[in-house]
């Protein structure tokens, strides 16, 4: 039985060093959907790069990746990925380890940083009121746990800021200098939480149960140097509480 024990063992490694060796140009071409488009390919499957990634409207450049073997072991496809460079804040840029699992897809270790320019007109088409938004600096994602579950998580370990952050909306401008928030796993929802240490003193939650449901239980309390029309925007939410904190549930 032994001897079987070790040529079985002999044969899976000599498989995954022939399959190590596989050029990422010959799998991609075969495996990438329709629509995908990829800029110069070059490594293997177990340690390449791609210059470019193209599919509709969204391009991601200099991505890198590396299969972790070791966590194979533990039953996980796992690599680590950069994509982008920290050197051009103009574009997305991410590192760290993702893994895919029994239990689904997860990340450590992951650092994401996008600029605000590039979210702001999505994130004024879901606002209760849609309005033309933009802004400027760039969020931050760094996430230290995460594991997937329905509907949208089982752990999270995080938090992002937006640095640099000014905001224009019809008729006011914003200088928001930075926004913090720490974000956890609660029943399956992401979570993010905010101190109130921030120029809008923003405090509360925002819970996201889904890709279409969130829930927002927060307090404003605005710096006496915001814009006035800020202030006075904020009287439609009611009158403000003994500490002059405005209630905003979503």
């Amino acid at each position: 039985m032994n001897w079987l024990k070790r040529a079985s063992l002999i044969i899976l490694i000599f498989l995954i060093f022939l399959i190590s060796r596989i050029p990422a140009e010959t799998v991609l071409s075969w495996a990438a959907p329709k629509g995908v488009r990829l800029g110069v390919v070059s490594g293997t499957i177990w340690h390449g790069k791609i210059s470019a990634f193209q599919y509709r409207q969204y391009t991601f450049e200099n991505i890198r990746w590396e299969v972790q073997l070791s966590r194979l072991l533990t039953g996980k496809a796992a690599a680590k990925v950069q994509i982008g460079s920290q050197r051009k804040p103009s574009g997305l840029y991410a590192s760290g380890l993702v893994y895919y699992g029994f239990g689904g897809p997860g990340a450590d270790g992951l650092t994401v940083r996008y600029p605000a320019k590039k979210m702001a007109p999505f994130v004024g088409r879901h606002l209760p009121f849609p309005m033309k938004v933009s802004a400027t600096g760039s969020v931050t994602l760094k996430v230290k746990e995460y594991q997937f579950a329905k509907p949208l998580c089982e752990t999270l370990i995080g938090q992002a800021r937006w640095d640099n952050a000014t905001v224009a909306v019809p008729d006011m401008n914003l200088n928001l200098e930075k926004i913090e928030t720490k974000l956890k796993c609660d029943k399956g929802a992401v979570v993010a939480s905010f101190d109130g240490k921030n120029k809008l003193g923003l405090e509360g939650d925002v819970v996201v149960q889904d890709r279409k449901k969130y829930q927002a239980k927060l307090f404003m309390k605005p710096a006496s140097d915001m814009p006035q029309a800020l202030h006075q925007g904020l009287m439609f939410f009611g009158k403000p509480d003994s500490q002059g904190r405005y209630a905003i549930n979503l």
